[in-house]
């Protein structure tokens, strides 16, 4: 029984992504001229709840998120966050069950996350750089 809840969780959950979240890419130039790429997984809501019981399903981290414009009309919104394996984590436990940002969760999934001050080939590189940029692509409005 606790399974079957379980899949109703994580079900649940991929419904809330495909209309409330984000799953993309990262660019960070570094201060040897070099960029570091990465990939996460955000949920946003006003809802703070919610974003508890994800939080405490995924991890990642939780804070108040700052709406640009007329935010002062706005409620108080809230994003969970997280980057690298543990968004990996995250979408490959509700990948079953996505829809709409299944096309980037494949590509998420493909990002091969590494530890923290391994020195990547060129080809590592180059492939993290098409996996932003066609994260990218794939989050742009209005398309």
């Amino acid at each position: 029984m606790a399974n079957l809840e379980n899949l109703r969780n994580l079900a649940y959950a991929a419904g809330f992504v495909d209309g409330e979240g984000s799953i993309g890419g990262t660019c960070n130039k570094l201060r040897n001229g070099k960029n570091s790429y990465n990939i996460y997984f955000a949920v946003t809501n006003n809802d703070k709840r919610v974003l508890l019981q994800f939080k405490e399903m995924f991890g990642g981290s939780l804070y108040p998120f700052v709406r640009t414009g007329d935010s002062f009309r706005c409620k108080t919104t809230y994003q969970l966050k997280s980057f690298g394996k543990k968004a990996q984590d995250a979408i490959s436990k509700i990948y079953p069950f996505l829809r709409i940002k299944r096309a980037q969760a494949e590509i998420a999934l493909s990002f091969q996350v590494g530890v923290g001050g391994t020195v990547l080939t060129l080809n590592q590189q180059r492939q993290r750089e098409a996996i932003y940029l066609l994260l990218k692509h794939l989050n742009k409005r209005g398309k």
